[in-house]
C-alpha cells in the first residue's frame, strides 16, 4: 500500500456516460474512501481520503493524478485558493500545505493530536482547522505557524466555513454551532432549535448559510445565524457536506447515495437519482451547473447540467412461468425494492442473488442478476406494468464481481457479449450464460435479463456501449460427439463429447438453477467432457418424464446408476426413450462397459513375488479385494473404496510372505467370488 501512496504519479481510467445528469468517474484502482473535494474552476480540483490520498485533476475529472502526500493518515479536508496554494486536514493532527498545486505537499505543525476534520481558507495566508475534543486552529500566514483557539466546547467539530477573514462558523457533534466575526477571538454558541449532529456547512457570504446533519436535517439562516430554519428534505439518510455558488443554487451529499438539489436556496430540495448506494462525503461546485461528488470506495460523480432530472427510456422483457434470470437495467421512479419491479412474481418465493450461494432480496441494484420465480408468462413493459415516463438511465459504472462465478445484468443498452472486458484485463473465464430452458451461451446481453459469467480472481467487469459486429465463435465444432436429451415438456438440451484436446475448464457451467428448474449438466458440472478414457455421470433435475435420449456423431454405452433398469449401447442417431421418473442421474462412457460381475484367476499364475489381479463391475460401487491365506487369516487388503462400473486390475506384491496358497476375494454390494493363488519363492 505504501507503494500506492508514493508513487509519483498515475493516470487513473474515466468511465463516463456523457447522456446522465451525473457522471461516473472511477480511479483506478479503486476502494480507499474519498472524504472531501475541492474545486477551483470547472476543470482544476482535489479530492483527498485515506490513507494519505490526494489526487488532482485539469481536466474536470476525465483524467485524475494521484499526488505524494507522505502520510499514511486519513486525510478529512482540503482547501484551495487558487490554482496553487491549499491546505489539507486530517487524522492526528495532520496538516499538509502546498504552494504548487500539490507537486509537493509539505507537512505542517499543527500542536495537536486530535483528529482534524474540516479547513477553511479566505486567501493565501488565513484559514482555520477544526476537529474532534472542540479544537480550533488558526492560520494567519499559511501555515507556517498555527495557533489554538478557545471554543467553549469538547465536542467534535465537523466542518467550517469563511467567508472573510473575520466572518465563519463551525459545527459539529450534538447541535453544536459556533460563530465569530473577529477571526476566532472569540466563539460563539448558536441554537438550531434541534439536536441533530451536524456535519457540514456553507455560507455565500456573512450572513446567508445552510448546515446539514444527521436523520437527512438541513437548516437554513439568512441573518448570520441570529436565527435558523428548518428545511424539508423527505430523507431520513445522514447528510455530510453542502455547496451552495450563491443564495440560491446549492447541493448537498449524504450516506446511501443521497445527493439533493436546489435551485430557490433550500424552499426545495429534489432528490437526485444517482445508482450509487455508497456514503457520500464531499461535494464542490463552482456554477450551479458544473459540480463534483465524493465519498466511499473511491467513488465520484460528475455533472455538468446541475444534475438535471435523468433520462429515461422504455423497455419491453418478457418474463417466463416459474423462475427467470433477471436484472434492472435502470432505475424505477418509485423504489427499486423487488414487489416494485415484479409486481405479479410469485409471492411464495424469494428473489435471490448470488454471493457464494443463493441470498435472498428485498431490493435490486443495477450491475446485478438475480433469479425470480414468477406466477405465470408475462411481458412487462412500461407503460403498462412499469411507468410510462421510463425506466431512469444510470452511470455505467465497471460492475464489482468476486473470483468464480457472478450473476450480472447489464444497463439500457443491447450489448454484445463478446467485447466485456475486465480489469485487470483479462480474468473472463469460460462464455457468459443465459437461461433459456437450460443454460446457454449469450451472444447479446438485453436490458433487463441476468446473466452468469466467471472470473479467475476480483476485479471489475466493463459492460461495452453497445452492439459491434464480432466474428463468429464456434463453441462447440460440429465434428464433436452431442447427447440430446428430450423431455416430455418439450425442453430439450445438447451435451457435447469433445473428440480432441481442449481446455474443458472453459465449458464449466453455471452453479444450478432453483431446485426443480430444468437444468441438465455432467457430474462435473460442465457441458462438454471427455469420453475416452473414463465413465461420466449426466445429472438432470426439473424433468417431465419421459425422456428421451438420443446420440449423434459417437456411440456410447449408456447405464442408470444401478445398470440394472438401463444397460445400453446406443449408436449415433439411435434413441432410448426413460420412462422411470426415479433416474436422475445417468452414467455415460465412450466405450463398452461391462454387463456383469466378474474377476479373473491372477497372472501369472504361480507367480514370484508378484501377480495382476483383474476384474470388472457393470455398475459403481464399494468394491473391496482381499488377500487370505489357507488358514483363512487376512494378510492385505489390496483395494476398499467405492468405484465407477468399468475394467480394472491391481498388482499385489507378496515378497513379505511365505511361499503357499493364497485366496484373493473380490466383493461388491451382494456379490462376492474368491479364486486360489501359488506363491512359489
Amino acid at each position: 500500500m505504501n507503494n500506492f501512496i508514493r508513487a509519483s504519479f498515475l493516470i487513473f481510467l474515466v468511465s463516463r456516460m456523457c447522456f446522465a445528469q451525473w457522471y461516473w468517474q472511477s480511479p483506478l484502482p479503486q476502494g480507499l474512501p474519498l472524504n472531501s473535494v475541492k474545486f477551483i474552476s470547472s476543470e482544476i480540483g482535489w479530492a483527498v481520503g485515506n490513507y494519505g490520498t490526494i489526487i488532482r485533476t485539469t481536466d474536470g475529472g476525465i483524467t485524475w493524478l494521484l499526488q505524494t502526500s507522505e502520510t499514511t493518515s486519513d486525510l478529512n479536508d482540503v482547501s484551495f485558493t487558487d490554482p496553487n496554494n491549499g491546505t489539507v486536514v486530517g487524522d492526528e493532527g495532520t496538516i499538509l500545505g502546498t504552494s504548487n498545486g500539490g507537486t509537493t505537499w509539505t507537512a505542517q505543525i499543527s500542536g495537536t493530536i486530535h483528529d482534524l476534520n474540516g479547513v477553511s481558507f479566505t486567501d493565501v495566508n488565513v484559514g482555520t482547522a477544526v476537529g474532534t475534543n472542540g479544537t480550533i486552529l488558526r492560520t494567519t500566514n499559511g501555515g507556517a505557524t498555527w495557533s489554538s483557539q478557545t471554543s467553549g466546547t469538547t465536542h467534535d467539530l465537523n466542518d467550517v466555513s469563511f467567508t472573510d477573514a473575520n466572518t465563519g462558523t463551525v459545527v459539529g457533534d450534538e447541535a453544536t454551532i459556533l460563530r465569530t466575526s473577529n477571526g476566532g477571538s472569540s466563539w460563539v454558541s448558536q441554537s438550531s432549535g434541534t439536536t441533530n449532529w451536524w456535519r457540514g456547512v456553507c455560507f455565500t457570504d456573512a450572513n446567508t448559510g445552510t448546515v446539514v446533519g444527521s436523520g437527512g436535517t438541513i437548516i437554513r439562516t439568512t441573518n448570520g445565524g441570529s436565527s435558523w430554519i428548518s428545511q424539508s428534505t423527505r430523507t431520513g439518510n445522514w447528510l455530510e457536506s453542502v455547496s451552495f455558488t450563491d443564495a440560491n443554487n446549492g447541493t448537498v451529499v449524504g450516506r446511501q447515495g443521497t445527493i439533493l438539489r436546489t435551485t430557490n436556496g433550500g424552499t426545495i430540495w429534489s432528490l437526485n437519482v444517482v445508482g450509487t448506494s455508497n456514503y457520500l462525503y464531499g461535494v464542490s461546485f463552482t456554477d450551479e451547473n458544473t459540480g463534483t461528488v465524493v465519498g466511499w470506495e473511491g467513488t465520484i460523480l460528475r455533472t455538468t447540467n446541475g444534475g438535471n432530472p435523468p433520462m429515461t427510456f422504455q423497455m419491453s422483457v418478457s418474463i417466463a412461468d416459474d423462475w427467470n434470470l433477471v436484472s434492472i437495467p435502470g432505475l424505477h421512479p418509485i423504489n427499486q425494492y423487488v414487489n416494485t419491479w415484479w409486481a405479479y412474481r410469485d409471492q411464495s418465493a424469494n428473489v435471490f442473488k448470488y454471493a457464494d450461494g443463493y441470498l435472498p432480496v428485498t431490493d435490486v441494484v443495477f450491475g446485478k442478476g438475480y433469479w425470480m420465480k414468477h406466477s405465470g408468462a408475462r411481458v412487462y413493459n412500461t407503460g403498462d406494468e412499469w411507468p410510462s415516463d421510463g425506466i431512469q438511465i444510470v452511470p455505467h459504472a465497471p460492475i464489482a464481481a468476486e473470483a468464480n462465478w457472478n450473476l450480472i445484468g447489464g444497463y439500457e443498452l443491447s450489448v454484445t457479449a463478446a467485447f466485456i472486458w475486465t480489469i485487470p484485463f483479462g480474468l473472463q473465464q469460460g462464455s457468459v450464460y443465459k437461461y433459456s430452458g437450460g443454460y446457454q451461451v449469450a451472444t447479446t446481453l438485453e436490458p433487463g435479463y441476468g446473466y452468469w459469467i466467471k472470473l479467475s480472481a476480483p476485479g471489475q467487469i466493463i459492460i461495452p456501449e453497445g452492439l459491434a459486429k464480432s466474428e463468429p465463435v464456434e463453441y462447440y465444432p460440429e465434428n464433436w460427439g452431442r447427447i440430446v436429451l428430450k423431455d416430455a415438456a418439450e425442453l430439450s438440451y445438447t451435451l457435447y463429447v469433445v473428440k480432441e484436446k481442449v481446455d474443458l475448464s472453459q465449458y464449466e457451467l453455471p452453479p444450478p438453477p432453483p431446485t426443480g428448474m430444468f437444468d441438465i449438466r455432467f457430474g462435473s458440472g460442465r457441458i462438454a467432457e471427455d469420453l475416452n478414457n473414463s465413465i461420466k455421470t449426466i445429472e438432470m433435475s426439473g424433468i417431465t418424464y419421459p425422456l428421451t435420449v438420443r446420440v449423434e456423431n459417437m456411440d456410447i454405452r449408456l447405464m442408470d446408476e444401478s445398470g440394472k433398469m438401463i444397460n445400453t449401447k446406443l449408436k449415433s442417431g439411435e434413441d432410448i426413450v426413460i420412462s422411470e421418473s426415479t433416474i436422475q442421474k445417468l452414467m455415460v462412457s465412450g466405450k463398452l462397459l461391462p454387463t456383469v460381475y466378474s474377476i479373473e484367476q491372477n497372472y501369472p499364475n504361480p507367480f514370484n513375488p508378484s501377480t495382476v489381479i483383474s476384474w470388472q463391475s457393470p455398475v459403481g460401487s464399494r468394491q473391496t479385494i482381499k488377500v487370505y491365506d489357507i488358514l483363512g487369516n487376512e494378510v492385505e487388503t489390496l483395494i476398499d473404496e467405492y468405484k465407477e462400473a468399468g475394467k480394472y486390475q491391481i498388482e499385489f506384491n507378496a515378497s513379505e510372505l511365505a511361499s503357499g496358497v493364497y485366496f484373493y476375494q473380490f466383493r461388491s454390494g451382494g456379490y462376492v467370488i474368491a479364486k486360489k493363488m501359488v506363491l512359489i519363492k
